[in-house]
């Protein structure tokens, strides 16, 4: 008997989590599907004209679900890789949902690194590495609700966007930012600073003196 008599025709994947990866890391995959056996195989990620990765651990194998690990060298060619099952008895099957390959996010810098409260509109650079896939930035402390940015242009080297600071909370902020693939990568800090005033009276002798704040 073949090996798609003897164990079936529904040889399938179904879904992939998570379906990225990124250049320089390791990434474990959770493959479900159908009729895998309880035999360990291979997986493998094909993309054409470059050279197959295959899974440096697989960790567990059953009939419906395969959990293994992918090693990504830092010059993988970035885009859609095909995900491929292959049994022990050499049948294979390949992933409909296609395997996004892509530069990891590093934040380098945001400028300014501080905001005053109630400020509606703070104007905010965000340089880094890998944010060409960003849906989201925002400003994180765990003791108070997210501050999201409205975004005006996302590149891969740089964001810029507004912050609204209205009702916020004077405190430190960490700078975070999530990817179209559900990715959350947090780094720097920001300050949000009071808003509140107040008055000084001055004199000198001699009079007619200039006096400096912070310089």
């Amino acid at each position: 008997l073949s090996g798609a008599t003897q164990y079936g025709s529904n040889f399938a994947v179904t879904d992939i989590s998570p379906s990225v990866g990124y250049t320089g890391e390791t990434v474990t995959v959770t493959i479900t599907g159908t009729n895998f056996t309880s035999s360990d195989g291979d997986v493998t990620l094909d993309m054409s004209g470059e050279s197959d990765i295959d899974a440096s651990r697989i960790s567990s194998w059953s009939d419906t679900k395969i959990v293994c690990k992918f090693k990504i060298p830092s010059d993988t060619e970035t885009g859609e890789w095909t995900l491929i099952v292959t049994r022990h008895d050499d049948e294979e099957t390949e992933a409909d949902e296609e395997f996004i390959i892509t530069d990891p996010i590093e934040l380098t810098s945001i400028s300014p690194t501080e905001g005053q409260m109630e400020n509606e509109s703070v104007d905010f650079t965000l340089k880094g590495s890998g944010l060409s896939d960003i849906e989201e930035v925002y400003l994180y402390n765990n003791d108070y609700d997210n501050i999201t940015a409205d975004i005006d242009e996302a590149d891969s080297d740089k964001i810029t966007g507004t912050f609204d600071l209205s009702d916020t909370d004077e405190d430190k902020y960490k700078v975070c930012v999530e990817d179209s693939y559900g990715t959350v990568k947090c780094a720097l800090s920001f300050q949000i600073t009071t808003d509140e005033v107040g008055s000084i009276a001055i004199s000198s002798s001699p009079t007619d003196a200039s006096f400096f704040v912070d310089n």
